[in-house]
């Protein structure tokens, strides 16, 4: 696995920032979207449970639909290109893979 050093390190933390606007006329091809997911997806959890699933969202209409039922930003969501939404486990459907984690030893 190759590092950053640690110039690059800081440099990358000094220069994120959050996007405010976008160029919603941008189409991502299926392949940036499906190299997005599978980033996001191996981001770790704990245990490796990986207790998500990730939805990749360009139909303007769905993403109106999606802005109606948001608590802020949704200006934002409807001009983004692609939205990706997160749809995460309910702890009770983690129960299961948390009693097997325990007993695994």
């Amino acid at each position: 696995m190759k590092f950053l050093d640690q110039e690059k390190r800081r440099q990358l933390l000094n220069e994120r920032h959050s996007c405010k606007m976008f160029d919603s006329h941008y189409e991502f091809s299926s392949e940036e979207l499906e190299e997005i997911a599978e980033i996001a997806r191996l981001s770790p959890s704990s245990y490796n449970t990986q207790p998500w699933h990730f939805v990749m969202v360009t139909n303007k209409d769905l993403k109106k639909q999606i802005a109606a039922h948001s608590y802020f930003n949704e200006e934002m969501i409807k001009s983004a290109s692609a939205l990706m939404v997160v749809c995460s486990l309910r702890p009770s459907e983690l129960l299961p893979t948390g009693h097997y984690m325990q007993n695994l030893y």
